[in-house]
């Protein structure tokens, strides 16, 4: 029986023909195939595609299918994977994404160094896409990892491994939030777990476009974040979830894909207040007539 290094958890909820794209970078890597397994997560009745061709992109590489109860969400379906793996290191992929070939060596020499790292994650590439013009396509540096930004926005980008320990002593990936990942590596910064970031692109995604759901349901996801993970977030930020949660006027979605920092809820219920004092009739007013009163002070 083979030793499992890497566990690869790749999430189908539909028919994917990218999915041959992706296993055919997998399959390309310069070391760690060997002791790797994948794990197609998809719905027990959804006609998978028959593993024998799969076989035949990923030579003696372990593959199997994962069969979920049909309405499973993304968090569940990696959490039932996982439980299901043999690997110390968990990498959770979209169909959408790609591997570079030096992905495993460089993410497994980052996690075996002797400051003792828990998650690595490297910069990545965007692909352009014909319905998605709108966004920029090409290379995509991340920052260094830094508490204060994973406070705002998940920094950590797709193809992140871990070590399978960050997922036991976790409460997994919860489906309370449409954030899984981002909630994910905030319970892991929450219990002192180390991150470490890969300055090259070590993988590549489609630039799919935003849908309306996903617009409609970002406020509540990030909201759930905070309340889910309340110590790790400054008391504003957790006031203004809890706030935004129960409808409070003053809390507003904020930027899309973004938590507002506490000087930013200062700012928020600041606005709000002066709205609704009317004090910004008053203001308006002060500013329309500044250069007025500007110039009649410097005539006399």
């Amino acid at each position: 029986m083979r030793n499992i290094c890497v566990s690869i958890i790749i999430n189908l909820t539909e028919p994917d023909a990218r999915i041959s794209r992706l296993l055919q970078s997998i399959s390309r890597q310069e070391t760690g195939i060997d002791c790797t397994e994948i794990l197609i997560a998809a719905p027990e009745d959804m006609p998978v595609r028959d593993i024998s061709l799969w076989d035949e992109i990923l030579h003696d590489t372990s593959i199997r299918v994962h069969p979920l109860p049909a309405g499973t969400n993304a968090g569940d379906a990696r959490n039932s994977a996982i439980e299901h793996s043999l690997g110390s290191y968990l990498l959770c992929l979209r169909p959408d994404y790609r591997l570079d070939p030096k992905y495993l060596s460089s993410v497994l020499a980052k996690l075996n160094e002797p400051a003792g790292q828990d998650i690595a994650y490297g910069d990545y590439i965007r692909l352009p896409n014909r319905e998605n013009r709108a966004i920029k396509s090409g290379y995509v540096p991340l920052p260094d990892f830094n508490h204060d930004l994973l406070r705002t926005s998940n920094i950590l980008g797709p193809a992140v491994l871990f070590r399978r320990e960050v997922w036991e002593e976790s409460d997994g990936f919860r489906d309370n939030t449409v954030y899984t990942e981002w909630d994910f590596w905030v319970q892991a910064a929450l219990r002192g777990r180390e991150f470490v970031h890969v300055s090259y692109p070590l993988a590549s995604c489609d630039n799919r476009p935003t849908t309306f759901r996903e617009r409609a349901e970002d406020a509540r996801g990030k909201a759930m974040i905070v309340i889910n993970n309340q110590a790790y977030f400054h008391m504003h930020t957790v006031r203004w979830a809890m706030a935004y949660l129960r409808g409070d006027a003053w809390a507003s979605s904020w930027a899309f894909m973004r938590l507002p920092g506490p000087m930013d809820v200062s700012r928020m219920m600041f606005e709000h207040n002066v709205q609704r004092m009317g004090a910004s009739h008053i203001i308006d007013k002060a500013i329309r007539e500044f250069p007025a009163r500007a110039k009649n002070a410097t005539s006399i």
